[in-house]
């Protein structure tokens, strides 16, 4: 009867235990689940950005860059709030200028064409999204202020005073735009990286002073601006 007694308390006691342990597993489950789906995500993106635009642009001549962007979001669950702020900066694209050169009357002899890369910084805040665990599919659209320079392209023959053609960036450099985007991350075993790679959207506007042999001898700047539209790709 004593032996009877024993086991049973020796199953109850392990049934007991075994209950403890499940509940305080799950406990502890629900509570990282809980800080994980909250809580502030950091990211930084090495970026390269191609020009969406036209190749017939004669006044940007927008090319093809390189930059950064920093961003922060909070989510509460699958929502949140960011910002992103980066840097771009894009060369000249050297086809869309000799398709220029190739409409325009100006002579193909001995033209001398000066270029200087165009750069564009923003601070951008907006909503975004995310779903997934291990794999994390990511979007977000944010808009804010830009603050964009021209760059330089001048066309000009040797030995002349003045150019043919040319665009300067003028005095005015801020203006508003927006991205935005998707992104896939792949969560590691760590709870603080993951590494992934995102596409990108972003539109803006610059201006420049455009001076035009055609127009007046080119010796007044007309003031001339134009979209920017951007693919932006990263790894994050």
């Amino acid at each position: 009867m004593k032996s009877c007694h024993q086991r049973c308390f020796a199953s109850l006691f392990l049934l007991f235990l075994t209950t403890s342990l499940v509940a305080q597993d799950q406990r502890t489950f629900n509570q990282n689940s809980s800080r994980s789906n909250r809580g502030l995500s950091i990211s930084f993106s090495p970026v390269f950005s191609s020009d969406m635009n036209s190749k017939a642009d004669s006044l940007l001549f927008r090319g093809s860059g390189v930059g950064f962007r920093f961003g922060a979001d909070y989510f509460l669950g699958k929502v949140g709030i960011g910002f992103s702020s980066g840097f771009g900066s894009s060369s000249p694209d050297d086809a869309t200028i000799n398709n220029f050169l190739k409409s325009s009357p100006f002579p193909p002899d001995g033209l001398i064409v000066s270029k200087a890369r165009q750069q564009n910084m923003y601070m951008l805040l907006g909503p975004s999204v995310r779903f997934g665990n291990t794999v994390e599919l990511y979007a977000h659209a944010k808009g804010g202020l830009f603050i964009n320079n021209s760059g330089l392209i001048s066309v000009q023959q040797k030995g002349a005073q003045r150019a043919l053609y040319r665009n300067e960036s003028t005095s005015k450099s801020i203006y508003p735009g927006f991205l935005t985007g998707l992104g896939v991350q792949y969560k590691t075993r760590s709870d603080i990286w993951s590494f992934g790679i995102g596409v990108d959207y972003m539109s803006t506007r610059s201006e420049v002073n455009n001076y035009d042999a055609r127009r007046g001898g080119g010796i007044e700047a007309l003031k001339l601006s134009q979209n920017i539209r951007d693919l932006v790709t990263g790894i994050t």
